[in-house]
């Protein structure tokens, strides 16, 4: 008779299996760091031979999806800014672009998120703001 469920460690023995969620919108590496301390409670309090230990976490994969987002963004900033001096011809017209660009399209999302849209008057003192 064939046995379902059961699990084992790197195919040695066998062992028990629990799975832990966060819920949505949990920060995720807060979360491990807190399993990680209850754990610690926990195998202190257990009997001699039975003992608690993480097999996976996911810890791991967000702090490696972090570091390929980050060093993706640096890549392409790097990249923006050799392209823009090669076309301009000049580094300090290259910053001014590379500063300029990301505040507009924050500023573009901001007032995209307002709940009243601006008016034709708001919007020209936003300008006249900007400019100074």
């Amino acid at each position: 008779m064939t046995r379902y469920g059961a699990v084992s460690r790197n195919g040695k023995g066998e062992a028990v299996e629990g799975l832990v969620l966060s819920l949505r919108g949990a920060n995720a590496g807060q979360t491990v760091t807190d399993i990680e301390k209850k754990l610690e409670q926990i195998n202190s309090s257990l009997p001699d031979g039975v003992r608690l230990e993480v097999f996976y976490n996911r810890g791991n994969l967000v702090n490696s999806a972090l570091s390929s987002v980050t060093n993706a963004l640096l890549q392409a900033i790097g990249l923006v800014m050799i392209l823009l001096v090669l076309f301009l011809g000049n580094l300090r017209a290259s910053l001014v672009v590379a500063l300029v660009l990301p505040l507009a399209a924050l500023i573009t999302f901001y007032c995209y998120l307002l709940p009243l849209a601006l008016s034709g008057r708001q919007f020209w003192f936003f300008r006249i703001f900007l400019w100074l």
